[in-house]
């Protein structure tokens, strides 16, 4: 979670608060080979990461309103809801 939390210090320093405020990233599981990225996977696919809830702690806990950009691999919709649902459960619990 350290690691996620000095990338959105950065972001803030570098862009200012306010356009951090407002940021949008794409968010998928992603399949590596020692070659690099390979393929995105279906957020249900939890043998590859990323893992979304540390990022959505962060962005709740700093009062961030993102635009999520899901690239499942043919899910799209069902995990984007899935990412919304942990971001706006997270939010609860700081806002």
């Amino acid at each position: 979670m350290e690691d996620f939390e000095r990338i959105f210090d950065i972001i803030e320093n570098k862009l200012g608060k306010e356009r951090a405020q407002n940021f949008h990233i794409h968010y998928s599981r992603i399949e590596f080979t020692s070659a690099g990225e390979k393929k995105h996977r279906c957020y249900s696919e939890t043998e590859y990461g990323p893992e979304f809830s540390p990022v959505a702690e962060i962005m709740a806990k700093r009062n961030l309103t993102p635009t999520v950009i899901c690239e499942s691999r043919g899910t799209q919709t069902e995990d984007a809801m899935e990412l919304k649902k942990i971001y706006l459960e997270k939010r609860e619990i700081y806002v």
